[in-house]
């Protein structure tokens, strides 16, 4: 029951914590544009806010999931990846968000929040397919071809992504795209 509490208090703080960041975020981005050079239309401030919020709501779902191991001395390891095991496909959903320790969440969490953003700002009709389809499909090539060992961690969603956005770069000679 206490763990429970715990859980949705960790919730409340991680929305209230996501939308301060995400309202500094884009106070920022809207003064540095709106600095007598660029006024944002409402379509496009509503694109960067999308941009901002599903990344940001998929890193506090993942921080949550560290805090209560954390808080709650619980290792939740055993709902990782373990490959050509029926027991273990349950990780192709749960292994994004388990991480060993705080500096394993830290170095996926930025890279994760940042090419979300960049493929939900550059592609918001697709985006959200090719998220699915690299979050299963990464999850599926690690259960099929990695070691006999658990897999935790969101770093084959990470780079799943990366590779779509410089493949896509190159497919449309888009610069800005190949420096992902």
């Amino acid at each position: 029951d206490e763990i429970f509490h715990f859980i949705i208090y960790l919730i409340l703080i991680g929305a209230k914590i996501l939308r301060i960041i995400i309202t500094i975020l884009f106070r920022c981005f809207r003064l540095i544009c709106n600095y007598k050079t660029i006024a944002l239309e409402k379509e496009e401030k509503n694109k960067i806010f999308i941009s901002l919020y599903v990344p940001g709501i998929l890193l506090v779902l993942m921080w949550m999931v560290q805090l209560y191991q954390y808080f709650a001395n619980v290792n939740l390891g055993f709902l990782g990846l373990v490959p050509r095991k029926v027991s273990g496909l349950i990780g192709i959903f749960t292994a994004p968000f388990i991480h060993g320790d705080f500096n394993h969440i830290i170095s996926n969490s930025i890279p994760l929040f940042f090419t979300c953003f960049i493929m939900i700002y550059s592609y918001r009709r697709l985006a959200y397919k090719v998220f699915i389809i690299v979050y299963l499909g990464s999850g599926l090539l690690v259960w099929i071809f990695a070691r006999q060992n658990i897999h935790i961690g969101a770093s084959g969603v990470v780079y799943g992504l990366v590779g779509f956005l410089f493949l896509s770069g190159i497919i449309r000679r888009n610069i800005n795209l190949l420096g992902v």
